[in-house]
């Protein structure tokens, strides 16, 4: 199998961490833990934070340091530098237009409004790789928040700012709901890496309910 590019998406800096808009970061973190990686190592002149995965089949993992709406210089540069072509290049993010903790595996779609897949589109020049879409969600104003309120102030943020609401962290009840989420997420990319994406695709597209799986400031972009 050839080298996999799997590139996580994220703002930089510490205060940003636990953004919703940090999934794909969360998620290359928790991937590291699992397949027992070295720790990321930035790489300046790649622009991204790397570290691989040596036995076979190879796997380059980036979390890209040029903020959001800029993520496509990166993967574009790690991806030439080590030979990876746009077919084995599998992103990970969040998406706002799929329902919170449903996960979507697709391949060659149209960015949809996000920043970061429309800047990595505009740097690879093609929409033909592989894309984890982890659902964020547009908060609904009958949802309630743990103590059974509704908060509207977030619902009109995510309907009217949205890139302020991706800037913000996860509820408390999504933040319990997010290790078993993002486990099942790294389920995915097991089988997406050991078999095929399509397969990988065919298991965990949808809701872990329906699967009964486990259940901008300067720099800060969305």
């Amino acid at each position: 199998m050839s080298t996999i590019l799997i590139a996580g998406l994220g703002n930089p800096e510490d205060k940003h961490a636990n953004n919703r808009h940090n999934l794909g970061f969360m998620v290359l973190d928790a991937l590291v833990k699992a397949w027992q990686l070295p720790p990321f190592a930035e790489n300046r002149s790649l622009g991204g934070m790397l570290t691989a995965k040596a036995q076979d089949p190879k796997a380059w993992l980036l979390k890209p340091m040029t903020y959001m709406n800029e993520s496509g210089e990166a993967i574009r540069d790690v991806s030439r530098f080590y030979g990876i072509t746009p077919e084995n290049i599998w992103v990970v993010h969040d998406d706002l237009d799929i329902p919170f903790g449903t996960l979507k595996i697709q391949y060659d779609i149209s960015a949809g409004g996000h920043n970061g897949i429309r800047s990595i589109i505009s740097h690879l020049q093609t929409q033909k790789f592989w894309r984890f879409r982890f659902g964020i969600s547009r908060p609904h104003p009958a949802d309630a928040n743990a103590d059974g309120r509704v908060d509207s102030r977030e619902w009109a943020i995510a309907k009217y700012d949205s890139a302020e609401f991706v800037l913000s962290d996860f509820d408390q009840m999504q933040q319990a709901q997010l290790p078993a989420l993002i486990q099942r997420t790294i389920d995915a990319l097991n089988v997406a890496l050991t078999q095929t994406p399509d397969k990988a695709a065919n298991q965990f597209n949808g809701s872990p309910v329906n699967q009964n799986a486990p259940t901008p400031e300067k720099g800060a972009e969305a």
